[in-house]
């Protein structure tokens, strides 16, 4: 509930930040702290420390690399030119020379004591050499000084629009992806709530392995991520004792190999089971797919386990399997409850 909570206030926050990069009425600065505390929400490093330079300008020799899933937002907004120079000031700086160069613009105006038309023909002609002078070079200085203004200002506003764009983009793209991640969230939230409700109501000593691999993958070193793999793999031994418990006599199967049963062969057993109850062939075969897949990695790490070497395995990785073994679990629970006409071997 805490991170549903979180992920609430991330997608208000998403909406904010693009609502007020939209509307173009708020400064630099209350952009990037928007954005920051979007990124702070969904917890992405390579977000904040992008978003920290944009603050404060980008150091000398800065290796953008550094920024990793956010380089393309800088790339994108022209900061990098391309000969890959960069421009180091911050975003607020950014924005300070573009007001700058339009305030220095709008400053310079001809004086109305030199302006030709206040004055006529004659009074022009009597004012001498001298007076002609002075207005040509004040002129010409203004004229020099409005240019280099002007040309500031196209040049810092492309800037400033770029980067603006970059913040904008940023925020769509974890706009969409909260959004995307409440639906599968949900979606998963379904399927453990089926796998948990089965392992109470049919198998509750396998409550305790669920529980491992829970409290194992919020862990994040390598001895962690074996465990949680041993739970899985434990978690789903306790679901073959108790839907398919062990047999002496092999099982002979849809494809009409014999497979033996035994306490060992959890794998096979919840294959038979699944062809017990599976409504077709097709079904039956991409289950046991998917079971072969599981089975083969959980049973690595459980071999390297009892060796006592730790699998090297990655927290995504680990993540993935947790996912994909409640997922089959899932289905096995869909099929204890299911009404189909099946023999039933296992019961």
């Amino acid at each position: 509930m805490v991170n549903a909570g979180r992920m609430q206030q991330a997608l208000a926050a998403a909406d904010d930040a693009l609502a007020t990069l939209e509307s173009g009425t708020a400064d630099a600065g209350q952009c990037l702290m928007k954005l920051k505390r979007l990124a702070r929400l969904v917890r992405d490093a390579d977000a904040q420390a992008w978003l920290d330079n944009e603050t404060r300008g980008y150091p000398g020799d800065f290796d953008f690399s550094e920024l990793r899933t956010c380089e393309k937002y800088v790339r994108e907004s022209g900061r990098l030119t391309a000969d890959g120079k960069y421009y180091p000031q911050s975003l607020p700086e950014i924005e300070a020379s573009v007001i700058a160069a339009r305030e220095g613009i709008a400053a310079f105006k001809f004086p109305d004591q030199f302006s030709p038309s206040l004055h006529s023909a004659n009074e022009m002609e009597n004012t001498g050499t001298s007076m002609n002078y002075v207005v040509k070079n004040l002129t010409e200085n203004l004229a020099s000084k409005s240019g280099a203004n002007a040309a500031a200002l196209k040049s810092w506003t492309k800037v400033l629009h770029g980067i603006r764009g970059g913040l904008h983009n940023y925020a769509a793209d974890a706009h969409i992806a909260i959004s995307f991640g409440d639906v599968a969230e949900s979606i998963f939230d379904g399927a453990r709530l089926l796998v948990d409700t089965f392992v109470r109501d049919h198998c509750p000593r396998a409550a305790e392995q669920l529980l491992a691999v829970n409290e194992r993958a919020r862990e994040s070193n390598p001895e962690s991520m074996s465990a949680a793999l041993t739970s899985c793999r434990r978690l789903f031994v306790s679901v073959a004792d108790a839907v398919f418990p062990p047999r002496a006599e092999p099982h002979l199967g849809r494809d009409g190999k014999s497979r033996k049963v035994g306490p060992e062969e959890y794998k096979n057993r919840l294959l038979a089971y699944v062809e017990s109850r599976a409504a077709s062939d097709s079904s039956s075969v991409i289950l046991g797919a998917q079971l072969q897949h599981l089975a083969s990695r959980l049973d690595a790490v459980h071999e390297k386990t009892c060796k006592g070497v730790h699998a090297n395995i990655s927290q995504d990785e680990t993540r993935l399997t947790i996912i994909e073994t409640y997922l089959f679990l899932a289905e096995v629970a869909r099929l204890r409850s299911s009404e189909c006409p099946a023999q039933e071997e296992a019961s």
